[in-house]
């Protein structure tokens, strides 16, 4: 059972639970790993800034050369519960050449903290970011917002809640958009959602028109309700009138979209939107 009282079920475990539908994720992890050690070693930047009070609430920011580069903002998945701002610093590495700055986001994860109250911390960091970029002396002309999985989800429910002030687009890499599936899967005996909670926290309830372009991206490997979910999410920008490009990265799964890897598909796409090509 999960923290709703409702029975988990197999098939969606199959289906939304990434680790179950890529055997070998840990390949793919110690790889992002040992890359994001080889950035920290090896780029000039911030560690650990602070933007809120909870252990985890703080910022690496990664400077480009020119101190009003574009800057993109990450935030990272992990299903709400693993995984930290540190083992994605490779993104910043392959993002300086491009003349582009990084900040990655740290936040705190489930069980010690809600799901509400990650979706806050979010969406206090991309308020710190020009405020707090300026007090680091840096002033990006531009930034865009970028997540993979859970993160995404983050930056679409903090794009929704802000409605996308002091934003100029986003990319949204193979992110979970409506969270009913969540209340059935193993991952919620840490996430502990409710119907209530899975339904307030569903980004594809609240999207509202935004002036600023969209990337929805999913894996063409990603299990079929998953991609699924992608597939729906950007109709439904579209619907709303949303400047939304979706794509289907071929041959990715949920660990291998690329977005942290030199001239990918979804690299590129990335960097263009950051410095307002399409």
């Amino acid at each position: 059972m999960d923290q709703g009282g409702l029975p988990f079920d197999d098939e969606l475990e199959r289906q939304f639970n990434p680790r179950v539908t890529v055997p070998d994720f840990q390949h793919y992890l110690d790889r992002a790993a040992a890359a994001s050690r080889a950035a920290r070693a090896e780029c000039p930047a911030f560690f650990d800034v602070r933007y809120g009070d909870g252990p985890r609430q703080s910022v690496d920011v990664f400077p480009a050369d020119d101190l009003e580069a574009p800057v993109l903002v990450f935030v990272h998945g992990g299903f709400w519960r693993a995984l930290g701002k540190e083992q994605f610093s490779g993104l910043a590495a392959t993002m300086r050449p491009q003349g582009i700055a990084t900040v990655l986001v740290g936040y705190d994860l489930c069980p010690a903290v809600t799901l509400d109250t990650i979706v806050r911390q979010v969406a206090d960091a991309v308020g710190w970011c020009r405020p707090g970029l300026a007090r680091l002396g840096l002033r990006p002309r531009r930034m865009v917002l970028a997540g993979s999985s859970a993160g995404a989800h983050l930056v679409a429910m903090a794009l929704f809640g802000r409605g996308g002030t002091g934003v100029d687009g986003a990319c949204l890499v193979s992110g979970i958009y409506d969270l009913a599936p969540v209340l059935r899967i193993s991952v919620n005996r840490d996430i502990r959602l409710d119907e209530d909670a899975a339904r307030r926290n569903s980004p594809i309830a609240r999207v509202r028109w935004l002036g600023l372009p969209l990337i929805v991206a999913v894996g063409a490997r990603e299990s079929p309700a998953w991609r699924q979910q992608s597939a729906s999410f950007a109709r439904r920008c579209i619907a709303e009138g949303i400047d939304t490009g979706f794509i289907e990265l071929p041959l990715a799964h949920h660990f291998s979209t690329g977005l942290a890897i030199s001239g990918s598909t979804i690299n590129r796409l990335t960097a263009k939107l950051c410095i307002g090509q399409r």
